[in-house]
């Protein structure tokens, strides 16, 4: 097939869907998403966001449903894009991960038995 395409697509893993459960029908959950920017994954389970490996990610038994994205063909931040914006924009991205994270610690000390 090779000989016939001039690009390839090349899919990437971008997103993870989880059912905590029994039955689909009733249960619980989750999603896990790679952001584009710093490749990190994080888990969305309600209120909580939490970093996790991807091996974490990839090893769980309750997958409901993966989603794929294809690969650029060009890098995400045009060349012409300044590196000084590049890291300001992942800087923002830090201050909030830092940010969820002091939310959900406080939330926790609050809501102990």
């Amino acid at each position: 097939m090779s000989t016939y395409c001039i690009n390839e697509n090349i899919y990437d893993l971008s997103c993870v869907i989880y059912h905590h459960g029994f039955q689909f029908s009733s249960g619980h959950y989750t999603a896990a998403t790679r952001n584009l920017i710093d490749g990190k994954w994080r888990l969305f389970d309600d209120n909580w966001v939490s970093e996790k490996s991807q091996n974490e990610i990839c090893e769980s038994d309750c997958t409901y449903m993966l989603f794929y994205q294809r690969r650029r063909s060009t890098d995400w931040f045009h060349e012409d894009v300044p590196n000084k914006i590049i890291k300001k924009y992942q800087g923002i991205t830090e201050g909030v991960d830092r940010e969820n994270i002091s939310r959900r610690n406080n939330y926790s000390k609050r809501n102990i038995f």
